[in-house]
């Protein structure tokens, strides 16, 4: 879009309630200008529980602190709406075996199953397949599988429990499949028969913004911990959007934040109401490790059946790669003492904009869908330089062996790291 407009003149318009890094410091710089509309007058008030001090007293097995069920047990008692974000579906995160520690794992796919206890099996998020759940560990055999982690599921249970009185709904992939099932949820709440509503990252898409007194956020840095440099945006952007549930603080509009990590610059730039917080800390770990939009990122993924081959290309692809860039700077020395060598080569663009090679190493998740997945990153100030030696080395690499279902993914900018 952006080369779409300069090419024909035309007036560039980004529209996004969470602009991102990218967008931001383009703003700083003078390239674009920035219009908000939000007004922070409408933010509610914040309350952040440090769980390391409540872990002992959370109930049900759940994170359910003692601030959090008062915080329900008071908006049921003004007969207000109650919402409960939390971006995990099923009863727990895992399985574990209480005597070795193993955890039940997709047969496919290098994660762990999910346990959904109402349809009593366990599902893989990544290529869907489902089993009964297992009877015993597959390692030991002991019969001490344990569920560990809190999905909304879990979350539901519990609350149903500690308030039996209360109209709880759960809106999640489970229960939100067509577009009756939201317009049925959406009737019982304009009819006001809804007390509490639970629900993951589908909250935010049914209209719920300003309608309730009180919204938790029962594990709020769940998503902080996934390989990606960009989870701690994310994680704001989460945290932004649990707010806009809630109504404004003269309203009697009440956000509570459960968390490990109370300093996180996310949480802090939360409660104060400065986005600058948040955006002037990430922007500097981000300028300190050279990660977007500091430097153009490309992610070059290595997959097929056989594991060893897959390691092997991924390893050959990264020398070749280092090769390109080491006979590109040698080319740019010589042309820095001599007359230039090269006119519109990417080695003259590379002059000043480095290439670096990072890895290769297996994937965050090592096998999905049956096939075993290797990555190397490619950092480069110029993003056509960094983009042309991918290209350039990839296509070298086709003409090789295609044994083991090799398959060589170049992904630009990527907007996930997993």
């Amino acid at each position: 879009a952006q080369y779409r407009a300069s090419r024909e003149r035309a007036v560039l318009v980004l529209a996004s309630n969470h602009p991102s890094l990218e967008s931001l410091l383009a703003v700083q710089e003078g390239r674009m200008t920035a219009c908000v509309y939000r007004d922070p007058g409408q933010a509610p008030n914040v309350q952040v529980i440090d769980m390391k001090d409540c872990a002992r007293e959370a109930s049900g097995g759940t994170v359910l602190s003692p601030p959090l069920r008062e915080g329900i047990r008071e908006a049921l008692r003004q007969n207000a709406l109650s919402i409960l974000y939390l971006n995990r579906k099923g009863f727990a995160s895992v399985l574990h075996c209480g005597d070795c520690g193993a955890m039940p794992q997709c047969d496919v796919c290098s994660v762990a199953l999910t346990f959904f206890r109402r349809d009593n099996h366990v599902r893989c998020h990544y290529c869907g397949r489902t089993k009964p759940v297992p009877e015993h560990c597959p390692r030991c055999q002991s019969l001490k599988l344990e569920p560990v982690g809190s999905g909304t599921e879990r979350i539901e249970e519990a609350v149903r429990r500690m308030f039996p009185q209360a109209r709880v709904a759960r809106v999640d992939g489970e229960t939100i499949r067509r577009p009756v099932d939201a317009r049925a949820f959406n009737r019982l709440l304009a009819a006001g028969e809804l007390d509490v509503v639970i629900g993951t990252q589908m909250l935010f898409r049914l209209g719920l913004q300003g309608r309730a007194a009180f919204v938790a956020l029962p594990d709020a840095d769940a998503g902080l911990h996934v390989p990606d440099f960009r989870s701690a945006e994310r994680m704001y952007h989460a945290l932004r959007d649990a707010a806009d549930l809630a109504r404004p603080g003269c309203a009697g509009g009440r956000l509570l934040i459960q968390t490990r990590f109370a300093d996180h610059h996310a949480i802090m730039a939360l409660v104060s109401g400065d986005e600058g917080v948040f955006v002037k800390q990430e922007q500097a770990f981000r300028q300190m490790l050279q990660y977007p939009p500091w430097t153009c990122l490309i992610r070059l993924d290595v997959s097929g059946t056989l594991e060893p081959l897959v390691a092997q290309a991924a390893g050959r692809w990264a020398t070749l790669l280092r090769a390109q860039v080491a006979g590109i700077e040698k080319v740019n020395r010589g042309a820095s003492t001599d007359a230039p060598l090269v006119s519109e080569s990417v080695g003259q663009r590379l002059v000043s904009n480095p290439v670096v090679v990072l890895g290769p190493s297996p994937a965050p998740h090592a096998m999905a869908r049956g096939r075993y997945c290797w990555q190397i990153l490619v950092k480069s100030s110029s993003l056509d330089a960094g983009r042309e030696i991918a290209v350039r080395t990839r296509e070298e690499l086709e003409r090789g062996s295609r044994r083991g279902g090799l398959r060589y993914d170049i992904d630009v900018d990527p907007v996930s790291m997993a």
